[in-house]
């Protein structure tokens, strides 16, 4: 499972083919889903009603450390980051990605200086 489809199927609880499926949808392709796009990323959290709303970009080339500091985040709801290429999910004090699918601290997290390019702020009460 790629980073892409495991933000997906975290957020809005779907299952992983129909995801999959809907991209596959949206890209009029019978290709493997390998990397997702901004756009169909937006385009499948639509699909299941999940409400959203993407973050402004507080400065260009900061790090998910310092985005961390920055940003006050809603203790109930969930983020998806882009960061350098590779979607995370941040839910409380924890960042879920398909390497890490049970969780683990944002402190403890090796990617923490990698930079941040989007962030969306998913309204899904878990």
């Amino acid at each position: 499972m790629y980073c892409g489809p495991f933000a997906l199927h975290f957020t809005t609880r779907g299952d992983h083919d129909e995801i999959v499926q809907k991209i596959k949808e949206h890209r009029n392709s019978n290709r493997p889903v390998r990397g997702v796009w901004h756009y169909e990323l937006v385009n499948v959290l639509k699909y299941y009603g999940v409400g959203f709303s993407e973050l402004p970009r507080i400065r260009p080339k900061i790090t998910l450390a310092r985005w961390l500091k920055i940003t006050k985040r809603h203790p109930k709801w969930c983020y998806i980051v882009m960061i350098t290429g590779h979607y995370v999910v941040i839910k409380g004090r924890k960042l879920y990605d398909n390497c890490n699918r049970k969780g683990v601290w944002l402190r403890r997290y090796n990617h923490r200086r990698r930079r941040v390019f989007v962030a969306l702020e998913c309204r899904v009460p878990f």
